[in-house]
């Protein structure tokens, strides 16, 4: 009888100290799920933040690292003195290197997301569209490859951090 009701408050310790690992999971999901949601209904400068976080996440998860193979937040100048700061600058062989860009504006696609109605999806959808083709373009302005300090090649990656939003 004392085996049995020892096992038995050893089981329940392990379920409860396992109950207790998935709150804190349950917990963290909750608030991972809630910066999400605030960075979609966020302004542009939170999207582009939260974006920045992700693609850290995503070099980090790759191997790479931070002042080695990839450099975040560079002051950069034009030969007209403009200052330029990418928010990711990845070094490659022979000496060259790729600007990754992660502020991608996200209300539209958000709007789409959530649209009750078909024609609510199309407007926003259109308008998630006409907001990528118009970060493309003001990226391709930028000519980051012209740049004093940098060999960059002659495009920028354009980072999404929301898959979905990339296949709509």
């Amino acid at each position: 009888v004392n085996d049995s009701f020892s096992q038995e408050a050893k089981e329940r310790h392990t379920l409860v100290h396992e109950l207790k690992n998935l709150q804190r999971l349950n917990e963290q999901m909750t608030r991972e799920a809630v910066n999400l949601t605030q960075a979609l209904k966020g302004d542009n400068k939170q999207q582009g933040n939260w974006g920045e976080v992700v693609l850290a996440r995503v070099l980090a998860e790759s191997g790479l690292r931070e002042g080695h193979e990839y450099e975040t937040q560079v002051n950069l100048q034009s030969e007209a003195g403009k200052r330029y700061q990418p928010d990711v600058i990845v070094h490659l062989p022979q000496n060259k290197q790729v600007v990754v860009d992660s502020k991608m504006a996200l209300v539209a696609y958000e709007r789409y997301f959530n649209a009750e109605t078909d024609a609510e999806r199309d407007r926003a959808l259109n308008a998630h569209l006409t907001a990528l083709r118009a970060h493309i373009k003001g990226l391709s302005m930028k000519d980051y490859h012209k740049l004093k300090g940098i060999q960059s090649l002659d495009y920028v990656l354009m980072f999404i951090p929301v898959e979905p939003a990339f296949q709509v």
